[in-house]
C-alpha cells in the first residue's frame, strides 16, 4: 500500500500486508494504491 493518510517515522508511507483483502479493507478506510512487491520495488520515493 502506497499514498495512504498513513504517516510514517521513516517518511514514507509504504505499509505491507499478509493478505490482498486486509489491504483492500485498509485502503477502504485510508485511501492508497495497491502495489504488488515487484512494482514497490520499480517506485521512485525520492522527494
Amino acid at each position: 500500500m502506497v499514498g495512504s493518510d498513513i504517516v510514517s517515522p521513516a517518511g514514507h508511507e509504504v505499509v505491507a500486508f499478509a493478505s490482498r483483502q486486509e489491504a483492500e479493507k485498509f485502503a477502504a478506510k485510508h485511501g492508497g494504491r495497491l502495489m504488488d512487491y515487484e512494482s514497490l520495488a520499480q517506485e521512485s520515493f525520492a522527494d
